[in-house]
Order: structure tokens, then sequence, then C-alpha cells
């Protein structure tokens, strides 16, 4: 694990540094010198606010987390639930959107370092994961409905951000499905698990898997977190809190953005800031890349420069991207490999007793 995690840090250290130079040349060819004009009249107080939401967004998700974590019962020291947080979250960036990956690596960290039961920490995950789901939707709904009331976008422009939005709540509504429905995510799960497996046995030329015992381990683990689970879909209050906390959570994001397009001098309202992230957001689901690299950075350029201009645009752009998602990748890989040593240093130790 300790080779495979240095491997995707050295991996994305590359990428950055490809996407930094990206970010570096397009600003000299439109020019040096406004670019230098643009970083020299940085609003530090404005800067730090942003750096204050993007922080508070986070420790809002952690919190929230932790609140699911004792309504089950389990105890972890805070700190270990913001290392599985922080862990979770590099994978997530680093892998397709959309795949579930980082969240149930949130999940078996959570159960490594605090010993907590697997199922109970998947079901915690599962809870938080829907409440993200549940908070962006409420977010973008207000938001859509704000600026088409204002009149600041067009019909035209409307429908198809709506559309976007109803897929992603048919997201929303598989996710709640698969989790009350055992028989339906036992098939699925098991079925996902299988293919998985297989194809990682084949890269790396692995023996074959025996299919049956998977499905058997994998059926057994979903009925465990099923009954972790069920507590939660009887607590409607609790839900309710943990859908308004992340709520709370997406709102901080997005002010966060907009706290950064004010460090520029630029003015925005904030409305149409919140906008500009719901759209970043739906776009890099969609497109499938890691941490939506790339259909990110050209939706909220292309946006931001229609208000602040070409190279003040792309500054912003990259500026928030150098704190929402690389921060995130690089702050996240080390906690991992971190984690990594201190597994292989304990697994040493035990073989060392015996």
């Amino acid at each position: 694990m300790v080779k495979h995690t240095r491997r995707r840090l050295k991996l994305w250290a590359a990428g950055f540094v490809v996407w930094l130079a990206v970010m570096v040349g397009l600003l000299l060819l439109m020019g040096a010198d406004q670019t230098v004009a643009v970083l020299a009249n940085i609003d530090a107080k404005w800067l730090l606010a942003a750096v204050g939401s993007f922080v508070a967004a986070n420790v809002v998700y952690g919190l929230n987390w932790n609140m699911l974590i004792r309504f089950l019962g389990m105890r972890p020291p805070l700190r270990e639930v913001f290392r599985a947080m922080m862990i979770g979250f590099f994978i997530d960036d680093v892998l397709p959107t959309i795949t579930p990956g980082g969240e149930f690596m949130m999940g078996y960290v959570l159960h490594k370092k605090s010993r907590a039961p697997l199922p109970k920490c998947l079901a915690s995950v599962v809870a938080v994961m829907i409440s993200w789901f549940v908070g962006f939707i409420v977010l973008a709904a207000a938001v859509l409905a704000t600026v088409i009331a204002l009149g600041e976008i067009t019909w035209g422009f409307a429908i198809p951000l709506a559309v976007l939005l109803a897929a992603f709540s048919v997201i929303l509504i598989v996710v709640v499905y698969l989790t009350v429905d055992v028989a339906a995510c036992e098939r699925v799960v098991s079925g996902l698990a299988v293919r998985l497996l297989g194809f990682f046995s084949r890269i790396f030329r692995k023996k074959r898997i025996d299919e049956k015992k998977t499905r058997v381990r994998v059926c057994s683990l979903i009925r465990s977190f099923h009954c972790s689970i069920e507590p939660f879909i009887h607590r409607k209050r609790v839900m309710a809190l943990s859908f308004a906390t992340m709520t709370l959570h997406h709102l901080l994001n997005s002010l966060a953005f907009w706290f950064m397009v004010l460090a520029f001098n630029v003015w925005l309202p904030v409305e149409m800031a919140l906008l500009i992230i719901v759209m970043t957001v739906l776009v890099s689901l969609i497109s499938l890349m890691p941490g939506g690299l790339g259909p990110f950075e050209i939706v909220s350029i292309s946006l931001l420069s229609l208000t602040a201009g070409l190279v003040p645009g792309t500054i912003i752009g990259g500026v928030f991207r150098l704190m929402q998602y690389w921060s995130i990748v690089f702050g996240g890989g080390l906690l991992a490999l971190e984690t990594s040593l201190e597994e292989v240093t304990l697994a040493k130790t035990k073989a060392g007793y015996r």
C-alpha cells in the first residue's frame, strides 16, 4: 500500500506541474504585465476570508460525520475522523468523479485506526454521502430559483441546468434505494465487487478470484451494513440536521469562491458566484475526470472572464483550484502515506513479537 500511495503522489505531483505550466503559459500568452498587475492588487482580507470559509466548510463536513458516527454508538478520537476524511477526499480527487472509492476509504481508514466495526463505519459514510447530495441539491435549487427570479439568466440557460440537477437528483434516489432495499443492494454491489476484483486481478496478474465466495462475503457485509444504517432510517431528526449541516458545508465552499473573486477586486453578485460553483460541480461530475480536473477550470474561467476579463478570470480560477483541489490532493495524500507507513510499522512490530 505504501508503494501504491507513493506512486499516486508522484503521479499527481507530475500532474500538478503540468497543470501549473499550462496555467502560467496561458497567463504569459495573455500578457505578463497584466498578470503582474492583477496579482499585485490582491486584497489580503478577502483572500483570508476565502481560505477561512474553505477550511470552515471542511470542518463542518468532519463534524457532521462525527455526529453521525456518534449516533451509531462509536466514539473514535476526532483527529482520526478528520484524518479518515482527508484521506477519503484524496482518493476521491484522484479517481473519476461519481466513483465511491473515497467514501469507502473513509470508512475503512476509520475502522482501521479506531477499531470501530466496519459495517458501522461504512453506514456512517453512506449517511454523510446522502446528506452531501441532499445539501447540494437544496443549495443548487435555491440558487437557480434566485437567479431566475432576479432575471439574471434566461430560461434557455436555466433549463439545461435544471436537467443536469434532475440527473444529479436521480443519483441520490438510486443511492437511497440501494441503502433501503437490501436485496437490490446485494445484487448490484456484489456484481460490481466481482467485476472490479476480477479487473484488478488481471491487471496485477494475481490469481483468479472465487466469484461465489466473493459474493457471499460481500452480501454478508451488506446485511451487517444494513443493520447498522437502519437507525438512520427511523431517526428523521438526525438526518434532517445532517442535511442542514451539509447544506451549510456547500454554502461555505461556494462563499469561499465568492470571497476569492472579491480578493482580486472584481465585483460579482453573490448569487452569480454560487451559480458558477453549482455549474462547475455539475459539469465536473458528468465529465468523470478526477476531481473535475480540466472541466472545472474551463467552466469557471470561461464564466468569470465574462465579468472580470480573461486574465483576472484565469488567475481567480487558478488560485481557487490551488486551494480547493491541490491542497486536498497533497494534504490528504501525505496523510494517506503516513497512515500506510504506520500500518507497515505495526505489522512488522507484531511479526517481531511472534
